[in-house]
């Protein structure tokens, strides 16, 4: 799944930069939603890499269109700070802006993660496209290109 995120990242940017950040933004969590719960039918390895793929090849626009949007909004002398990186394994926890002010809802939400799945292994895959939903109505309400990109 690194590798094909990797083959499709390259063209996947250039789409962003060329159809805008907020389409791919969008498609990108509305699609997660859909594909997660899919790890509840798979019953193979097979099946799983799938997934992962689909999962990868989402990622493959969506990260790209978060950080040129990023960059587009903040002005280049400002750029990069207060950030940190936390847990960088496997591709980092999150997109643009994850930084100190987000450790303690990480942790609050592993936790609760962690009581959710020892009392229903299912409904941590129940609960994540509900709240990707969610934020995708938050996304579709507040992200827009803007008119001007920061140089």
């Amino acid at each position: 799944a690194a590798a094909f995120r990797l083959v499709v990242g390259i063209p996947a940017g250039f789409m962003v930069d060329r159809y805008g950040r907020t389409r791919f933004i969008l498609a990108g969590v509305r699609a997660s939603a859909a594909v997660i719960p899919l790890f509840l039918v798979v019953d193979s390895v097979v099946g799983a890499v799938l997934v992962r793929c689909a999962l990868a090849l989402i990622t493959a626009f969506f990260g790209p269109a978060c950080a040129a949007l990023v960059a587009d909004i903040i002005p280049r002398d400002i750029r990069g700070r207060g950030s940190v990186m936390i847990g960088a394994a496997a591709g980092g926890t999150g997109g643009p802006g994850v930084g100190l002010l987000v450790i303690g809802p990480l942790m609050a939400s592993s936790l609760a993660g962690g009581y959710l799945y020892e009392w229903n292994p299912v409904s941590l895959w129940l609960i994540v496209p509900v709240i990707t939903l969610f934020a995708f109505l938050l996304a579709a309400i507040f992200v827009r290109d803007p008119r001007k990109a920061e140089v």
